[in-house]
């Protein structure tokens, strides 16, 4: 049997917070799991973790996480614990962080910017997968890091995309 991939997916909440470019980060991950399906269908799948950001994108779910974050922070804790919440509260197979469509400039003066690649973070769990998606000029860019690679993992990703937009 095979177990679910643990999925983090971090969630911009400026625009629910009302900020808009303020040099901050301000964001939360929170973790979904994904049964592995053979017969699944790309959007469906899509679909269903765009489902389960949902209540990240909240000002309840931001609240909250805040809180929790807070409640961990205010105990004191050593570098050794804050690691052990991080290994436990945290662990992911993936993380999965989509840009989107880049509002940015693109022309400056005999030079354009025609790709982008990224985010790129990694987290420090063992085995874990990145991939970062960001799209510019009408073309979807992925990018994948890890310590350790999965082999072809892009280019399944790229299949299933191409195979989706069919």
């Amino acid at each position: 049997m095979e177990e679910p991939v643990r999925v983090i997916s971090p969630v911009d909440n400026r625009k629910l917070l009302g900020l808009n470019d303020e040099c901050l980060l301000s964001i939360v991950f929170p973790i979904t799991e994904h049964g592995p399906r053979r017969d699944a269908q790309f959007w469906d799948v899509a679909r269903g973790v765009t489902r389960d950001l949902a209540p990240a994108r909240t000002k309840n779910g931001v609240a909250a996480t805040f809180a929790a974050f807070g409640q961990l922070i205010s105990s004191g804790p050593d570098v050794k614990a804050i690691s052990q919440f991080e290994l436990q509260m945290c662990a992911n197979e993936m993380i999965m962080s989509n840009l989107g469509v880049l509002p940015i400039e693109t022309n400056f003066g005999d030079l354009i910017l025609e790709a982008f690649w990224g985010p790129s973070v990694l987290v420090g769990i063992e085995g874990e997968q990145m991939i970062g998606a960001a799209t510019l000029h009408g073309a979807i860019h992925l990018l994948h890091s890890s310590y350790t690679p999965i082999p072809l993992l892009l280019r399944t990703t790229e299949r299933a995309l191409r195979e989706a937009l069919q």
